[in-house]
């Protein structure tokens, strides 16, 4: 995607939906404004994970630095990006792992 519009304030973004992945799982899910965890690591190049029940849920445009989880206040962004991830997950194909040929 040529991402100029975007960035020059001149277009909308290709994507509605962006997912973060680590490896071979979603660990978090941007639409709009709104980002979703659903899994966290502590720091960086850290192998210990949280998985958590309710996601943490941030406004980027008002807390870029994701400090503020206002999950609580809005359950229906966090239906509304579970069922998101539910779709996205059922839509995969799995394939083989490349390195492990």
């Amino acid at each position: 995607y040529d991402l100029f519009p975007v960035l020059s304030g001149t277009g909308d973004s290709p994507r509605e939906v962006v997912y973060y992945y680590r490896g071979t799982q979603v660990y978090a899910i941007r639409k709009g404004d709104f980002k979703a965890h659903f899994i966290t690591q502590p720091e960086y190049g850290s192998n210990e994970s949280t998985v958590h029940e309710t996601p943490l849920l941030y406004n980027l445009y008002v807390d870029p630095s994701e400090k503020i989880n206002i999950a609580e206040k809005h359950p229906e962004v966090i239906l509304e990006m579970e069922l998101i991830l539910e779709e996205h997950l059922a839509s995969l194909v799995p394939v083989e792992n490349q390195l492990e040929k």
